[in-house]
């Protein structure tokens, strides 16, 4: 570490008064303060400056904030032995007890700080340089008359865990393994008191109604501590226990916080209070602890596997409690049931290879998996809880109200219908209630259709006896029901004649003009593209005439819904360009008028038509050429109007589509020179802003191009100097450049040469350098 040391109070002082430039709002103040910090970075004893002004309380707390900040940026860059200008091991060793003082901090923002400061040295200190860290942190936590000082210590206990947790080599993982048992027993006992005590506080249904909404100083740090522990408990059971299966305090804890989650759910459902945001957060930590477990240690989850499965069930019927009594639910807490049940079907070990019968052993003699094993228990415990009539229950509870429409998203289709198509069609299962629904009734779907399928075609046979002028809500509930229809296709194929119902009731309710079954139109639509391959060919003709009216329909979503389904259609086996011939201008007409007519505006909405556009090319053939000059018109308005903004994507998929145009044609392209070449040029310049991004869809334009281009026009032999560059940068691109030089060999001969011959050698010669005979 070069530089003077920074021992001296008037060294301080001007560290203190730098600290408070940085703070200046000004840059012509801040900046220069900055850049002298960062001088300062590599003198010694600078560290130890900024711990002195960190625990002066005499200084404001902002430059002490400041120097805790600019403390921890410096040891992430030179705490390390082996960086560059290291903080010497003298004064980290007078450092690091010195650290563990500042627990005591009653600043709350500086304490954090130091908290998150003393996990990072962990990571790099902890156990060979500092030994006694976890040591001292649990004495501070363990100091019951100093609460304060107590939560200072899980702040720091929390990042350290997190720190350690992170780690991934083997001798690492064993470290935290060693201290884990300590750590977890003396959290349990703060846990433990902490809620009795939290407990005694809580509401009851015979206290009168509180509308204050913050708790009083000292209930909220117990609540805090509380909150703390459980966040540790996560970290350090899913990371410090291989196993514990064979540990009962671990499933004592277990137990033990099931019935506090039990008790906190009930709680929730009392008027507000002043404790409904810490219980609604600790209702949130409770599942979370419990999923995250069963994720990471699914073989020592199984004793807590039937109860936790009876818990969630229980909350994931609550939603029409809450419905009936006009409340809110906590609509994390009901994404978090569902994402329990998702993750404990799909999990793998609790699926032994055995045959429904649970036989001990193979038909070939094989030892199958013992029936007292973990993985056999889950499987018994599944198949005792999965009963019929639960999981025709359970099916039926997603449809009715998780599947239905809210008020919120009915809103947003008419506010923002692009973000509502965004939102459907975002596999954002682990944050939105629909998705997270979705997901779970397919899964349910895969591993007992024999069950909700009777449940399913029940309930679809009770909707459609409704009149067509029901209640908005049954009509809800129909679009519910159509969904789950889409979304088991694969295995309500042989229970639902979908043709049939298609020719005599959807096709009728698509053509019902009532504004409230818009939500039902566009089901059937989606519908539609689920079971497209189950349609016979004599059905093709009628589902193309509704899909594309429904792509002309003013609702944009319907519009946009419309899409995808004849994206589905057309991208289908059964798929011919001639059925569709008289389906092709009505079609290219409403889909080149949303690209380009202003009805869409996001750069995902383009995408999705453009997508489209891209298969119904590719489908169609030579068939696209009356429709040509409109297409293209509509793309370079499109490459022009995005050619300012930073959406990349939009002009890649661009060039995908003229490429495949191009492809479709199989013709001479020459005519629509004006809009290849200019494109080409720009994606394949290695100057062009944009260049790393469409290169590669570049160079395949060009490549097509070439392919068809039955002469050498002065336009193309422009551009290639473009390879030129390209070569002289890397040859990355190397597999798409040299196709591209022998179309120009090919198709330019000697004009070609003439002009770029001399480049191209010297670009040859730069590949392959000098060969000898051998061709080394």
């Amino acid at each position: 570490r070069a530089g003077r040391g920074m021992a001296t109070s008037s060294v301080g002082n001007a560290l203190v008064w730098t600290l408070a430039q940085t703070l200046d709002p000004s840059p012509a103040t801040r900046k220069p303060a900055e850049e002298q910090i960062l001088r300062w970075e590599t003198a010694p004893g600078f560290c130890s400056q900024l711990y002195e002004i960190t625990c002066n309380p005499s200084i404001d707390a902002n430059l002490r904030l400041g120097a805790i900040l600019c403390f921890k940026n410096v040891t992430q860059k030179y705490w390390r032995s082996r960086a560059p200008g290291a903080i010497s091991e003298e004064e980290k060793n007078t450092l690091r007890p010195k650290l563990i003082t500042l627990l005591n901090e009653e600043h709350q923002l500086i304490a954090k700080q130091v908290a998150v400061l003393l996990g990072k040295l962990a990571r790099l200190d902890f156990p060979h340089a500092w030994p006694d860290l976890v040591t001292h942190v649990l004495n501070a936590i363990r100091q019951e008359a100093q609460p304060t000082l107590r939560l200072r210590g899980l702040w720091a206990l929390h990042c350290i865990i997190g720190e350690l947790s992170s780690r991934r080599l083997s001798g690492n993982k064993r470290q935290l393994q060693e201290i884990a048992p300590e750590i977890f027993a003396t959290l349990q006992h703060l846990w433990m008191q902490g809620n009795v005590f939290l407990s005694s506080q809580f509401p009851t249904p015979t206290t009168p109604p509180n509308h204050t909404t913050i708790m009083p100083q000292d209930i909220r740090i117990v609540a805090d501590i509380v909150t703390l522990c459980l966040k540790i408990f996560r970290r350090i059971i899913i990371h410090g226990f291989p196993s514990f299966v064979h540990q009962p305090d671990l499933l004592t804890f277990f137990a033990s916080a099931l019935e506090r989650l039990q008790h906190l759910c009930t709680a929730h459902e009392l008027p507000r209070s002043q404790f409904s945001a810490y219980i609604e957060q600790s209702i949130i930590l409770y599942q979370k602890l419990f999923i995250k477990v069963q994720s990471a240690q699914p073989i020592s989850f199984v004793p807590m596997l039937q109860a936790c499965m009876y818990f969630f069930h229980n909350q994931i019927k609550s939603l029409a409690r809450y419905k009936q009594q006009g409340r809110q639910p906590l609509e994390r807490a009901l994404i978090q049931s569902m994402l329990f049940f998702k993750n404990v079907l799909q999990c793998q070990h609790y699926k032994p290879d055995t045959d429904d019968s649970l036989t001990p052993s193979t038909p070939y003699g094989t030892p199958a998996i013992p029936l007292d094993s973990p993985t056999m228990q889950a499987a018994q415990t599944l198949k005792a809880f999965f009963t019929p009539e639960v999981v025709g229950d359970f099916a039926q509870t997603l449809i009715l109200n998780y599947l239905v429409l809210t008020p919120a998203e009915m809103s947003e289709w008419d506010s923002d219908p692009e973000e509502f198509m965004q939102r459907m069609g975002a596999e954002s299962w682990k944050d939105n209630r629909r998705p997270c629904a979705e997901a779970l009734f397919s899964i349910l779907m895969q591993n007992f259709s024999s069950s909700i399928t009777p449940s399913v075609v029940a309930l679809l046979g009770q909707i459609l006896q409704q009149e067509r002028g029901a209640d908005p809500h049954l009509i809800l509930v129909k679009e519910a029901c159509y969904t789950s229809l889409g979304l088991g296709y694969h295995d309500l194929y042989d229970a639902v004649d979908l043709p049939s119902l298609m020719s005599n009731v959807l096709v009728k309710e698509m053509q019902n003009p009532d504004p409230r079954y818009k939500f039902v139109r566009r089901r059937i639509a989606w519908v539609i593209g689920c079971w497209v391959a189950n349609f016979p060919n004599t059905m093709r003709h009628g589902l193309y005439q509704i899909v594309v009216a429904l792509v002309q329909d003013q609702d944009l979503v319907l519009a946009l819904t419309a899409i995808d389904t004849l994206k589905a259609l057309v991208d289908d086996v059964n798929f011919t360009a001639k059925g569709f011939a008289e389906f092709l201008s009505p079609t290219m007409a409403v889909t080149m008028q949303l690209l380009v007519g202003g009805r869409v505006h996001e750069a995902d909405t383009k995408l999705r038509i453009l997508t489209f556009v891209h298969v119904l090319l590719e489908q169609v053939g030579p068939d696209i050429r009356p429709y040509t000059t409109t297409l293209l018109l509509a793309l370079g308005e499109l490459w022009k109007a995005n050619a300012s903004q930073n959406h990349d994507m939009i002009k890649s998929s661009v060039l995908r589509t003229l490429t495949q145009l191009v492809g479709a044609l199989a013709s001479d392209p020459s005519e629509f020179y004006h809009v290849l070449l200019p494109a080409v040029q720009y994606s394949t310049d290695p100057a062009s802003p944009d260049a790393a991004y469409l290169m590669e869809d570049g160079l395949g334009l060009w490549s097509r191009v070439l392919q068809y281009a039955p002469s050498p026009h002065q336009g193309l032999l422009d551009i290639y100097p473009n390879i030129t560059r390209i070569m002289q940068g890397s040859v990355e691109h190397l597999d798409q450049v040299l196709p591209i030089m022998d179309g120009y060999l090919m198709m330019g001969h000697q004009v070609f040469l003439a002009q770029h011959g001399q480049a191209m050698a010297d670009t040859l010669y730069r590949i392959m350098g000098d060969l000898s005979p051998k061709g080394t």
